[in-house]
């Protein structure tokens, strides 16, 4: 059976069109090197059913209309088999939209004569200059042939991607290789795959080395992946680990009936600070979590914890504060993550409810019209006494005995909270969707949502960063807590802005990095786990093989058809670039981009071969063409949009720049334009200056900075240093110095933007972020060394 991708050719019967017809069909045919096949009526036989074949125009990929005044006058007049077609083809094109192509070429008469109104806005290729006789081109054909050219390499390019088996083909791998391994380690069945799967990269070191973790980064980094395994990584460490999915908090009714307002009034001279609020709302909330989980693991344990007594006691108390929660059922009828998904719903609202209601409680303390002052406040509004009006000095006395059999055991409670992404996002982008409001209403609404997002991490980013620093007695449980929080990398941008103290937090709060050695393995083990096959990682005289020798291995045994190199033509100079590095260098360097790459590359090899078309280097450079396209519409703009409004804007200004810029483009460049960040500043470390503009370009991964080969040996760095594969020293140091150290920089955008932005490569002596596999394995050694 023939899959090959179709091509279809329309046009009015006429005597003078039929030699250009045969010409324009032999060049296509000619042109395809087989990738796709021209359907041409010309090839019918007599007696064959016209209409039917019409309807095959519904499985072709696109059209090559032959635009005569002929063909115009048949479509406005709805004659015959031209109308018929015209109309399948606005239909097609209507349905199909981005996946159905028409290249329309005039092959006589003018422009206004031959081209039907509905595709006047379609650039027309014009080839009435072209004549043939016995069926070659005859006088100055060379730029109307080239211009056809053009046409059939692009037909060419595009028509192995346009095919539905293609698409049904990508959506399974995609499936195979990024939902499917994304198990529920909760399920004990599941957790061989932690090994098979998971590669310990310096993320869990810092987590094994740290008591308490704040993680920040980007969506695709593999955060959520993080906390689902460190219960399970760690099992000697962690006795009990509470999940928190962020996403079920239920903030929005937080933020709209419990803590709408930036602060409370209390009297003329106190106001409570929605974030102070918020922070005695996530201690009670981790109480109420902790008294949970120790009912649970009670339960689940074949060596119970709590004693009978104290059992009953901690179990009344939950039932007692809602009559909703019906404690064994919740034990025996929800598996864990549901669990902790309906306990997070109830008693996170209620955690921080009851603190406006203690607010309530003191001030009823006070004899009405009574000016309360500080002192007074300070006297009765405490976290100690707040503790003892919730929960009790019975369940307090409990709670601590067991926190101290847990010190001697020497065992940890893991607390993990994650999907923040989800969590701050769905409402942000409503917000921006809201757009029949105006900019100035969007702009407001964002930072009112930014203050309270912000307020909710920070209280929360005090907590961890007290965690071992236990200074009042109500806090004593902490002292067997382990924090492990994710947020976005914007996010954190957030509370940068916002808050005069971040800087408190910078030890605290790590980047979520990946190496390249690192996003090799996880490659490996997706593509093990993908073919069932494991890859030989041991020699008999070499030892342990390389990751990039790892990777070579299972390609040429279960991938041999895929390109192993891309040849490169820059500047004259021709580069053999490893597929990985390839990749590599169209990336911020996460999992998920280095996936969906291989993903689509593999599905398009997969469909390739049941059409017997090889796959070529420049199938894989229009696969990662179209990816690139994909991550920088939506994931790189859809992301940083909620925290910096006019960041398309932003980007956009930079095209048609040289890739290479110097401090004097960056100023140029940036220096009229307003970066409309969603959070007010409130830093005076943080203005809208040209360095901090740069500085935050850099954050994201837009912007690089080329170091000479000197400061690129002197600080162990490549020479093209961006953020995910170099960090943030070496611009953070001049950053907190006069402005006159950055203007000694040069500058270069990340190659992956190199045509969506239509870059030009002037300035470029050579092809940049070019890696090699040395380089990697340098790169990766000094970032582990730097966590050991």
């Amino acid at each position: 059976m023939n899959t090959k991708p179709k091509l279809f050719v329309s046009y009015a019967h006429e005597g003078g069109t039929f030699p250009i017809r045969d010409y324009i069909s032999k060049m296509f045919s000619e042109g395809s090197r087989g990738k796709f096949d021209l359907l041409v009526d010309k090839g019918l036989l007599t007696g064959e059913d016209l209409s039917s074949f019409m309807s095959s125009l519904d499985s072709c990929f696109g059209v090559i209309i032959l635009l005569t005044p002929t063909y115009k006058n048949r479509v406005l007049t709805r004659q015959g088999g031209v109308y018929e077609e015209f109309t399948r083809i606005l239909q097609n094109k209507s349905i199909r939209e981005e996946d159905f192509f028409i290249w329309p070429i005039l092959v006589s008469g003018t422009f206004q004569e031959s081209v039907p109104a509905e595709i006047e806005s379609k650039l027309c290729l014009n080839l009435t200059k072209l004549h043939i006789l016995n069926g070659q081109p005859i006088g100055d054909h060379k730029n109307t042939t080239d211009d056809l050219k053009k046409i059939i390499k692009h037909a060419r390019d595009l028509s192995p991607f346009t095919n539905k088996d293609y698409y049904a083909e990508k959506d399974r791998v995609r499936k195979r290789l990024f939902d499917e391994p994304k198990a529920d380690f909760n399920n004990p069945q599941n957790r061989a795959l932690i090994e098979e799967i998971i590669v310990q990269n310096n993320a869990l070191q810092k987590v094994s080395i740290r008591d308490s973790v704040i993680i920040k980064g980007r969506k695709g980094s593999g955060k959520s992946t993080l906390t689902q395994v460190i219960p399970y990584i760690y099992s000697n460490k962690f006795l009990i680990d509470i999940p928190v999915n962020a996403n079920k908090l239920d903030l929005d009714n937080i933020f709209t009936n419990v803590v709408g307002k930036p602060e409370i009034e209390i009297s003329k001279a106190i106001s409570l600070k929605r974030k102070e609020v918020l922070k005695m709302g996530w201690k009670f909330f981790i109480h109420l979590m902790y008294i949970d989980a120790l009912l649970l693991y009670n339960h689940k344990s074949k060596h119970p914890l709590l004693v009978p007594e104290d059992k009953t006691r901690l179990y009344t108390f939950l039932t007692d504060f809602h009559h909703e929660y019906n404690c064994t059922g919740t034990l025996e009828g929800l598996e864990k993550e549901e669990r902790y998904a309906e306990m997070c719903m109830i008693l996170f609202p209620y955690a921080v409810s009851k603190v406006i209601d203690y607010i309530t409680v003191v001030r009823h303390k006070f004899a009405e019209g009574h000016e309360i002052s500080i002192a007074d406040w300070n006297t009765y509004f405490t976290e100690k006494r707040f503790f003892q009006y919730c929960l009790t000095d019975p369940i307090i006395n409990v709670l601590r005995k067991y926190t101290e059999r847990l010190a001697f055991l020497n065992k940890k409670i893991l607390f993990t909270l994650d999907n923040f992404d989800n969590a701050f996002y769905d409402e942000r982008k409503n917000i921006l969707r809201a757009t029949d409001f105006g900019d100035s209403f969007i702009h407001e609404e964002l930072t009112k949502r930014a203050s309270k997002d912000t307020d909710l991490l920070y209280a929360l980013f005090q907590i961890v960063y007290d965690s071992n620093r236990i200074s009042l007695s109500s806090d004593f449980i902490f002292s067997v807590f382990s924090f492990c929080i994710t947020i976005p990398e914007d996010i954190y941008f957030d509370i940068e802005r916002l808050h005069r103290d971040s800087y408190v937090f910078i030890n605290k709060v790590q980047t979520l990095n990946w190496t390249g050695v690192e996003l090799m393995l996880l490659l490996i083990k997706r593509l093990e786990k993908y073919t069932g096959k494991k890859v030989n990682g041991k020699t008999a005289k070499a030892g342990i093989k390389s990751a990039e020798e790892m990777l070579q291995q299972i390609f040429s045994e279960q991938f041999r058809d895929i390109p192993a190199y891309i040849d490169i033509e820059f500047n004259d100079l021709r580069y053999s670039v490893p597929l990985f590095i390839y990749i590599l260098r169209h990336t911020f360097w996460r999992p998920r981009e280095i996936i969906l790459y291989y993903a689509d590359i593999i599905s398009a090899l997969n469909t390739f071969k049941q059409r017997k078309i090889p796959l070529t280097q420049d199938d894989i450079k229009i696969i990662v063409r179209k990816i690139a396209t994909h991550i920088i519409e939506t994931e790189f703009i859809n992301e940083f949009n909620t925290h910096c409004v006019n960041i398309e804007d932003i980007i956009s200004r930079f095209k048609h720049r040289p890739q290479i810029l110097s401090y004097q483009d960056m100023t140029e460049i940036l220096d009229k334009v307003q970066f409309q960040f969603t959070s007010p500043n409130k830093n005076p470390y943080i203005q809208n200056t040209l360095v901090e503009k740069i500085w935050f370009l850099y954050q994201i991964g837009f912007l690089g900075i080329v170091l000479t080969d000197e400061k690129a040996a002197e600080e162990k760095l490549h020479k093209y240093s961006f953020i995910f594969n170099a960090g943030s020293q070496i611009l953070l140091k001049n950053r907190l110095d006069e402005e006159k150290d950055f203007m000694g920089h040069t500058f270069i955008i990340h190659p992956v933007f190199f045509e969506y932005l239509s870059l030009t490569k002037e300035k470029n002596k050579e092809f940049v972020l070019n890696f090699d596999h040395e380089y990697l394995r340098s790169q990766d050694k000094y970032f582990t060394l730097q966590y050991a």
